[in-house]
Order: structure tokens, then C-alpha cells, then sequence
């Protein structure tokens, strides 16, 4: 995984969760804002995929899929994981489905900015200044 938005020491797992397992107020903000930073970053279209943390079930399923050679369900990054992007995946953000309505808007703006930064091949070290700057930017236009 690439740039991730969190807090918190050590790795943890994470499973991919259907939107239909997101607080639907969360989810519909979530869809609001990635239209408006796409358009603002010039960035088309954004997928937006969702995550919890994994239990040892969703381990063992994600194992068996690997080996059957099917998409990974899990990943591992450090505790308190709020929102990911991947150079991988460049128009997908990840995002916590335990994120608030308050919240959402400032993760999604964040992690769109860091898609931008893939694009613009931004170097590492000033990656999460930035994308903290444009998010919070965001907020105050609201």
C-alpha cells in the first residue's frame, strides 16, 4: 500500500467490506466529495473501496483466495488506518467504514489528493504535508 491517513503504532489486517456495511450518511458523503476533488484535481473518475479490521476468519478466507489466485480481500497496515491510496490502484481510495459523516470529508480529500500526487509524481518526503494542506483547504471552502 501507498500513502495511508491514521494513527496509531504496529500492523494490523484489514479486509475489504461491501458499502452496503457503511453508514449510509458516511458512504453518500463519501460518493459527494470524490466527485468534487476529482473534478477540483482534474482526476476523472475515483473508486472508492471500503475496509475494516480483519479477523482471523477473513485471514483464512484471504489465504485460500490467494492461493486459488483470486483479488486479495485483506492487507496489513499500521493500527488506526482511516484511508489508503496505491500507485497500484491510482483511481481507488480506501477507506475505513468506521469513518464518521464529520470525517469523511477531510480522508477523502486527503487520500484524492495523494492519487493527484502519483500523477505528479510528487516525492515522497512532501506527500503528507500536501495532501493535509488540500484536505483542510477543502474544509474551510466548505
Amino acid at each position: 500500500m501507498g500513502a495511508g491517513t491514521g494513527a496509531g503504532h504496529g500492523t494490523i489486517w484489514y479486509v475489504y467490506v461491501p458499502e452496503n456495511t457503511v453508514d449510509p450518511r458516511v458512504a453518500a458523503a463519501a460518493r459527494s466529495v470524490v466527485i468534487r476533488a476529482a473534478a477540483d484535481l482534474g482526476l476523472g473518475q475515483i473508486y472508492v473501496r471500503w475496509f475494516c479490521p480483519a479477523d482471523a476468519l477473513d485471514r483464512a478466507l484471504d489465504r485460500l483466495a490467494r492461493m486459488a489466485g483470486a483479488e486479495r480481500r485483506c492487507f496489513a497496515y499500521g493500527a488506526g488506518l482511516v484511508g489508503v491510496t496505491t500507485p497500484l490502484e491510482p483511481d481507488t481510495i480506501a477507506l475505513s467504514a468506521a469513518l464518521t459523516a464529520r470525517d469523511v470529508g477531510r480522508v477523502v480529500r486527503h487520500e484524492a489528493r495523494h492519487l493527484w500526487q502519483f500523477r505528479q509524481h510528487i516525492p515522497p518526503a512532501d506527500e503528507e504535508g500536501d495532501a493535509e494542506q488540500y484536505a483542510l483547504l477543502g474544509l474551510r471552502r466548505l
